[in-house]
């Protein structure tokens, strides 16, 4: 027996919808990259604004705003399209690597300023490399999340 067009779409579209449900019932929201450049996660937008991203409800209402990393954006937003809540420890993690990141920036911009070898480069780059490391160390602990949440368990 011959399949006709709309009974194989029929068929592709059911086997999609079940793979959809089963990996919702496993953790995972598959996402639908929009026209407009954000991510849908399930009805849960994630938009990059102004060097950050923020995510928007089914209404369109942003929820979560000034996320740093993309990572905790889609983790964020995972959680929320599962009906969980986000996890607080991941968004305080992306809150200080964002401070970190911003002390990085204001080190730099003093140590250029600073005569080399004087007391006070030697303090602001001491300084720079601490606020290096921590960041590090913030993404480090997102990126783990996030791998855990990519990884096909």
């Amino acid at each position: 027996m011959k399949l006709t067009k709309k009974q194989l779409f029929e068929k592709v579209e059911t086997i999609a919808k079940k793979v959809k449900d089963d990996l919702k019932i496993s953790g995972y929201v598959v996402p639908v990259r929009e026209r407009d450049g954000s991510i849908n996660f399930d009805g849960y937008r994630v938009k990059k604004k102004d060097n950050f991203y923020t995510i928007y409800n089914k209404k369109n209402q942003p929820i979560h705003e000034q996320i740093n990393l993309i990572q905790t954006a889609v983790l964020t937003a995972n959680a929320l399209a599962l009906g969980r809540w986000p996890d607080d420890k991941i968004l305080n993690e992306d809150k200080q690597y964002g401070y970190q990141e911003f002390k990085l920036e204001v080190y730099t911009t003093r140590i250029n300023k600073a005569v080399k070898d004087s007391d006070d480069w030697v303090y602001y780059d001491t300084r720079r490399n601490i606020a290096k490391r921590r960041s590090i160390e913030h993404k480090n602990f997102v990126d783990k999340s996030y791998k855990k949440l990519t990884a096909l368990r």
